[in-house]
């Protein structure tokens, strides 16, 4: 077996050597649709490629309806091959593994900075008996919907990156960012940024916009039987990559994730698939505790703000807001003190920044974080 660069030579050597590497030790799903799977050639002895795309289908792929994405595919193979798993089992959208994602069509393929694909194929030769292996890029506040990103996962041409001299850890070792130098996560969104992502899941979910959080831990607690994630925060890894060992998945019977594939088998692109891509790590087996640690301050001001953001949303319906020039000439004020000038100090002392922040090499967070930049460095 001939995998790529990311592994070591005496890994190479002996994993090509070993008799045992076929698809009963190790396998690689891919779920594709049209994406070019070329890249994955080297692994062909244990890869399974399943396609929902038609003509742009891999020769030897196996084909499935083009229904529920990813999700429905992983949990299909899941379903069918529960009593035959491999030992080890490797989880990927059919995408080249290239470092970060920029959006649709813009480049990048999920991977975090510092790790390769060949670092989720060769985990159980470097760790004795794991369960899985998971590098978490993002995480949401689910009752809020805002959510923050690991600072080693690229989201845009010339972004400040950490220097990662080994694997990165399934977390961030570090709580705070210095100027973009440190694998750590950065600031939760705005909770005025994250109205789109409302309006997205409302359409696609067919719920009102003010019970999306609900639905989602609903779902939670209905399926999962799990304690619910510390503070609400889901940790998860953008474009649902993933690799587990047999024993992990069986934790949970069959039923459970056949009940998981009903839900995802009726449209092509579901409501759940999103929560589905924030949940694996909980419905892979049965974690008992979160995967990432959790600050209680930091838990505390995302429900004390989501409060705040209700509340103003009620006065709204019920005709409050509308005290004319108030909030307007509050904004004017504020945008003139901002055209004054940048304000380290400001930016340090914002809440879930920090004193090594300045503005001129955080403008990775602009967009992620418009309020406070806006305010602090405009």
């Amino acid at each position: 077996l001939c995998v790529g660069a990311g592994a070591t030579a005496a890994e190479l050597m002996a994993l090509d050597a070993d008799s045992r590497a076929q698809k009963g030790e190790l396998e690689i799903v891919l779920a594709q649709y049209k994406e070019n799977v070329t890249w994955s050639r080297p692994y062909s002895k244990v890869l399974t490629i399943y396609c929902k795309g038609g003509a742009a289908c891999a020769k030897d792929s196996l084909r499935l309806p083009n229904v529920g994405r990813e999700a429905h595919t992983f949990l299909h193979h899941i379903v069918t091959n529960y009593d035959r798993l491999a030992n080890w089992t490797v989880f990927s959208q059919g995408g080249e593994p290239k470092q970060g994602y920029q959006g649709h069509g813009r480049g990048g393929g999920h991977m975090l900075n510092g790790a390769t694909f060949d670092d989720y194929v060769l985990y159980p030769r470097r760790i004795e008996n794991p369960e899985a292996f998971f590098l978490m890029t993002s995480k949401i506040h689910l009752p809020s919907l805002r959510h923050a990103l690991r600072t080693s996962f690229r989201v845009r041409e010339g972004q400040v990156m950490p220097h990662m001299t080994a694997l990165p850890p399934m977390c961030p070792k570090h709580t705070n960012v210095e100027n973009g130098l440190k694998d750590a996560w950065g600031p939760f969104t705005d909770a005025s940024s994250v109205a789109w992502l409302r309006r997205f899941l409302s359409g696609k979910c067919g719920i009102a916009e003010d019970a999306i959080g609900d639905g989602m831990l609903f779902l939670f607690e209905r399926y999962m039987e799990l304690p619910y994630p510390e503070g609400g925060i889901f940790h998860f890894a953008q474009g649902a990559r993933f690799a587990a060992s047999a024993e992990r998945i069986r934790q949970r019977p069959v039923s459970f994730y056949k009940a998981l594939l009903d839900l995802v088998s009726g449209e092509s692109d579901p409501c759940l698939g999103y929560f589905f891509e924030w949940a694996w790590y909980y419905i892979i087996g049965r974690p008992e505790t979160s995967p990432c640690s959790m600050t209680e301050a930091a838990s505390a001001r995302l429900v004390a703000e989501e409060e705040t953001v209700m509340a103003a949303r009620a006065l709204s319906d019920r005709g409050i807001s509308g005290e004319a020039g108030i909030s307007g000439e509050a904004d004017e004020e504020t945008a003139e003190t901002c055209e004054l000038k940048d304000d380290d100090v400001c930016l340090q002392q914002s809440p879930d920044w920090g004193s090594t922040y300045k503005c001129e090499a955080s403008t990775q967070w602009c967009v992620s974080w418009a309020k406070d930049m806006q305010r602090c460095c405009p």
